[in-house]
């Protein structure tokens, strides 16, 4: 019965309000905690799935969180050595972010390459 109220709660979206409550509950769960992992945090809230969780830290800008890191902690934690992890992370993401601007660009070209084609058939069997 718990598992099911829980999993009902995480099919029903979340008003902007409450979006905003939870965003400010994980930031102040994460204080003085160090690094904790996804299954840390839904121990602490059952009704945030990682998605949630994720979509949650992705909004924040006082938590850490993505490729090559631990799991999720506040920005005003980091010792030195973990912003070198960082900025290690950042560069990923970057990278991530380029990788996926330029196929994005591929599939235009080639949407763009394949309705030319399509239009020159269809002008050319109306014009048979």
């Amino acid at each position: 019965m718990i598992a099911e109220t829980a999993e009902l709660r995480l099919r029903q979206r979340r008003t902007p309000d409450a979006f905003r409550n939870d965003l400010r509950e994980l930031e102040q769960l994460l204080a003085g905690r160090g690094w904790l992992k996804s299954r840390e945090l839904q121990s602490l809230r059952p009704d945030w799935d990682e998605r949630y969780i994720r979509r949650l830290a992705s909004q924040s800008t006082m938590v850490v969180s993505g490729p090559g890191t631990p799991g999720y902690i506040l920005a005003s934690e980091l010792t030195d050595k973990q912003l070198d992890q960082l900025d290690s992370a950042a560069e990923a993401l970057i990278g991530q972010g380029r990788g996926m601007t330029l196929r994005g660009l591929r599939f235009q070209r080639l949407s763009t390459l394949r309705r030319e084609q399509l239009r020159h058939a269809a002008g050319a069997v109306a014009v048979c």
